[in-house]
């Protein structure tokens, strides 16, 4: 599609305050949703963390903002998680979306999703989108059609298969990376 724009904040900024507020006046958001509701979950929660990156993308159709992702990357064990902002404090973590949704209404597909991210937000080793509501305004929800799901009792799911123990081990301390293979000779001892 043409006439499409991305702009990745990474920090909260009065323009993105502008633009947010305005696609809340055109949505039917949660409070989770809003603008003020992230902004002060990120300035009392997640600003603590300094590993944590902000990633608030937003998309532009004919020059006007259409859709808000409202995303971080945090590190968790050694994982780069990008998740949407609210953490255990929020009911329903969703995208921003207005009647002219391109996620929502112009079948947006999960490839142009995915390169949207893996071009615009820092790099991470994997997604988790909790706290999706199966329904919104009485639709299925559009932005898990988009993925594949798993249901999960378990709070945190990695996808081993793209995940190397080098890869898991790069920027780690000696220390760390001589415990763990000490620990694996002494699991492969006993089979």
């Amino acid at each position: 599609m043409d006439n499409i724009n991305v702009i990745r904040f990474d920090k909260f900024t009065e323009s993105l305050k502008k633009i947010w507020i305005q696609l809340d006046k055109e949505s039917n958001l949660s409070p989770f949703q809003s603008y003020y509701w992230n902004y002060n979950w990120y300035k009392n929660i997640l600003s603590n963390d300094k590993s944590a990156k902000l990633a608030i993308i937003v998309l532009f159709y004919k020059k006007k903002p259409v859709d808000i992702f409202p995303f971080a990357v945090v590190s968790y064990k050694g994982f780069k998680i990008l998740q949407f902002l609210g953490g255990k404090n929020t009911d329903y973590m969703l995208p921003i979306s207005t009647s002219k949704s391109l996620l929502r209404f112009h079948k947006f597909s999960t490839k142009k999703i995915l390169n949207i991210l893996n071009t615009q937000v820092p790099k991470y080793d994997l997604c988790i989108f909790e706290n999706q509501p199966l329904y919104i305004e009485f639709k299925k929800n559009y932005f898990l059609e988009k993925f594949y799901k798993v249901k999960s009792n378990v709070s945190l799911k990695i996808n081993m298969q793209n995940l190397s123990f080098d890869n898991f081990i790069v920027n780690k301390s000696k220390k760390f990376i001589y415990d763990i293979q000490r620990q694996i000779k002494k699991l492969q001892k006993i089979s």
